[in-house]
């Protein structure tokens, strides 16, 4: 009997949100979020069972801080080109 390996992720359910909650956090529809994922974009998610999709709160923070630009005034006042 083969051993199932734990995904990475909260343990217990915690800082989990449905894709409805999660869409909020982000201010998209459930839609856009639920369009993201099939095609491949979009925050980490995980699979729960075979219908059911959460995304962690960490996840959901990590993405949105590596999605971040700098406008072009904060661009000539970092110094960054």
């Amino acid at each position: 009997m083969r051993k199932r390996r734990r995904s990475d992720g909260p343990p217990s359910g915690e800082g989990l949100l449905t894709p409805a909650a999660a869409a909020a956090r982000l201010a998209i529809s459930p839609r856009t979020l639920e369009r993201w994922r099939a095609d491949g974009f979009g925050p980490p998610y995980f699979a729960v069972g075979r219908r059911s999709v959460r995304y962690s709160v960490d996840d959901l923070d990590s993405w949105l801080r590596v999605g971040r630009r700098l406008s072009p005034r904060e661009r000539e006042s970092s110094g960054a080109v």
